[in-house]
């Protein structure tokens, strides 16, 4: 685990708990941390979804035996992620693996369906993490419960992330609320640390700079995906004019393109931006034999 200064924890004694779950989540997200100690990608309520998404999108040339393939191995994780897990239990008003299908490939189809949609209405995202939290704030004085508080803190990670929230953003949350100079004097902090890191859209224009082969674009066709392209740098009487003052030399690019993109958080909304550019010029390069595209590492909101 990450050590850092808990001056600013004034009741540390009170809280180790929680101390150990902020500092598992820490290491859960930390850039670094081998994938083995990273929390699951997939929440369990989003397995759920997963199996569901699986049936509704099979396609009429898969037969539903392939898909009954696929989704049993699904089946065989939310077992395996229902074990112990208390918080499923306590949320849902019926007995969850009673309604798994023991063998899905020997199953119907349609009844597998509604039963995993059955228990996905019961697992509610909102009450699921509604109920990580208060699990957090009762375990908070217990430093001795770390099987328990480890489990919440997989379980919180993954359950954010699937919502959209990218695992860099929530490690500098972390950083920002609990490591700073504010004062954590309460359990009931993790609580406004929530509020915070939960998920909610937010507008993002992102800048990235680009070489030449932005401008042989259809400027129609990029507007279509949300982007504009204009050059950065223009030279006159000889001498180069910034336009972005320092993002040129950031980006090491004369052109720029501009994204406007819908995200949870910034680190999200780069990601996105760029995976619109290249995507839009893959589509593009499709009928026109153009050069590369190169685009800066560096993006900037």
């Amino acid at each position: 685990m990450i050590h850092h200064d808990h001056t600013n924890w004034t009741k540390l004694e009170s809280m180790r708990g929680l101390l150990f779950f902020i500092q598992r989540v820490e290491e859960l997200t930390y850039p670094f941390t081998l994938d083995s100690y990273k929390s699951p990608t997939m929440s369990t309520p989003g397995l759920f979804r997963e199996g569901l998404l699986t049936i509704a999108n099979r396609s009429k040339d898969i037969s539903d035996e392939k898909v009954l393939n696929q989704v049993s191995h699904i089946i065989d994780e939310i077992r395996y992620r229902l074990k112990g897990n208390w918080i499923a239990k306590n949320i849902s008003t019926i007995e969850i693996e009673s309604h798994l299908p023991s063998q899905p490939i020997l199953e119907n189809i349609d009844q597998i369906y509604r039963n995993l949609d059955m228990i996905h209405s019961e697992l509610n995202i909102e009450h699921y993490i509604g109920y990580i939290v208060s699990e957090v704030i009762r375990l908070a004085p217990d430093s001795k419960n770390k099987y328990k508080l480890d489990f919440l803190a997989k379980e919180f990670v993954s359950l954010i992330q699937h919502q959209g929230v990218s695992r860099e953003y929530i490690n500098y949350m972390i950083k920002e609320f609990f490591w700073t100079d504010k004062e954590i004097s309460s359990p009931d902090d993790f609580n406004d640390f929530c509020k915070l890191v939960f998920p909610h859209d937010h507008k993002f224009t992102v800048l990235i700079g680009g070489s030449g082969a932005l401008v042989s674009m259809d400027k129609q066709f990029l507007r279509q995906n949300g982007i504009d392209v204009f050059k950065n740098k223009t030279v006159k009487d000889g001498e180069t004019v910034e336009h972005l003052e320092g993002f040129s030399e950031e980006s090491g690019h004369d052109w720029v393109c501009s994204v406007n993109v819908m995200a949870t958080d910034y680190f999200s909304a780069i990601t996105d931006a760029r995976q619109i550019v290249e995507q839009a010029f893959s589509y593009f390069a499709i009928f026109n034999h153009k050069e590369n595209l190169q685009i800066s590492d560096k993006p900037s909101l």
